[in-house]
């Protein structure tokens, strides 16, 4: 009998809480994701205003932008155009499309460090909401806006 006690005792108690440092280093991760999803939020709208700005200029000046298999940049424009008029426009053209590469590997980073710990996450807390694919979807998004 006194067995028996014992195991309804045990069967009737909560279950133990997960040592503290395991929920300190959960709060740590949702911490870090949440410095991630903050960062990414901060420079998608960078990127889509550095995409618009390419396309835009693309459309006004009546030009078109090839990339070679190597990846370089250049630009095909009309006849007509002033030797100094296209130099111009080719650095202009040179710098927006460098912004948006610095500004795609910044995300790409991020989307990375913020993939493993939403993995993390998600091995320690199966209900946990993933926000990291609805940026990834935006920023494939904003891929899509810019071919060349």
């Amino acid at each position: 009998m006194h067995l028996l006690k014992k195991v309804i005792n045990f069967l009737s108690h909560t279950p133990p809480r997960p040592h503290p440092f395991v929920e300190l280093e959960l709060k740590s991760s949702i911490f870090e994701l949440i410095n991630v999803i903050n960062s990414i939020d901060a420079i998608l709208p960078q990127l889509s205003q550095f995409i618009d700005q390419f396309n835009t200029l693309i459309q006004n000046t009546d030009i078109n932008v090839i990339t070679d298999a190597d990846g370089t940049l250049s630009i095909d424009v009309p006849s007509s155009m002033p030797d100094k008029e296209t130099e111009k426009l080719s650095k202009k053209i040179e710098i927006i499309d460098r912004l948006i590469s610095i500004k795609e590997n910044e995300i790409e980073k991020l989307i990375e460090k913020g993939s493993l710990i939403d993995n993390q996450l998600k091995s320690k807390d199966p209900d946990h909401n993933s926000e990291i694919l609805a940026k990834i979807k935006e920023f494939e998004r904003l891929k899509s806006k810019y071919k060349h």
